[in-house]
């Protein structure tokens, strides 16, 4: 049964012969899980809030929602436990809980930043498909007395693969006046046939082509490509990922 869940992303007539690795990343996760799955009833994670810096200005203008696990002395890698979150059907939970610590959190945020500052909050496209998110997120703006133009919601692009079953996601968020950013930009899907139809409020540079802006060649040029795709759609600013440094600045 590992093999066969191992050849299947790999498409049709895969052969993926079993091998102890297997048992073993199985067995790892299935530890996540349960150890997951008490944490997140204890209300165990944390959320950390990394800056968004306006380049022309050098101010803060928001902040993006990251959610952590502390679990003994050593954290738990997120990507592992989102991971297995998404796999298992914890991720509903998981995200409600993110979304609605960063809820509570921001006007103590905005208070102490002294100018509006904006909370972005990831929304897994699996959470999409478990829970009634448009309706959760209705009802913590309501609880938070939180503008929804504050609040800016990222998916990735892998959101535009099933269109039609996140159209009433994306339309329902737009009603309530939520922003909506693609996460990873050029990453994943790519395809420009989906822009019209999504109608997002912004992009989110992948920062694989950030890394490469000191390098130069193509991957820096898609950068500049996307800054103007974004001036041509009429969209916000795109945020740059990963910058650490001034020269990517």
């Amino acid at each position: 049964m590992l093999a066969l869940a191992a050849a299947r992303p790999r498409g049709h007539a895969q052969l993926v012969r079993y091998d102890y690795a297997m048992s073993s990343r199985a067995l790892v996760r299935r530890r996540i899980f349960e150890r997951l799955s008490t944490a997140l009833t204890q209300r165990q994670l944390r959320v950390v809030y990394q800056p968004k810096i306006d380049l022309a200005s050098g101010v803060c203008v928001g902040v993006e929602a990251l959610a952590r696990w502390p679990e003994g002395e050593v954290p738990v890698d997120p990507e592992s436990f989102i991971s297995v979150a998404e796999e298992s059907g914890l991720i509903a939970q998981l995200g409600q809980q993110v979304m609605d610590i960063a809820m509570r959190d921001w006007s103590l945020i905005e208070q102490a930043n002294g100018r509006p500052t904006g909370m972005a909050v990831n929304v897994s496209v699996a959470q999409i498909f478990m829970a009634d998110v448009v309706a959760e997120i209705a009802q913590g703006l309501e609880l938070h007395r939180m503008p929804a133009d504050r609040l800016c919601v990222e998916v990735t692009e892998s959101i535009a693969a099933d269109f039609a079953g996140t159209k009433d996601f994306v339309t329902g968020l737009h009603g309530l006046g939520v922003k909506i950013a693609i996460d990873d930009f050029g990453k994943g899907f790519s395809s420009l046939s989906y822009l019209g139809d999504l109608n997002v409020d912004a992009f989110k540079i992948d920062r694989s082509f950030i890394s490469a802006l000191d390098e130069g060649g193509a991957k820096s040029r898609v950068s500049q490509l996307v800054v103007n795709l974004c001036h041509v759609l009429h969209l916000e600013p795109p945020v740059a990922e990963g910058v650490e440094t001034v020269l990517p600045a």
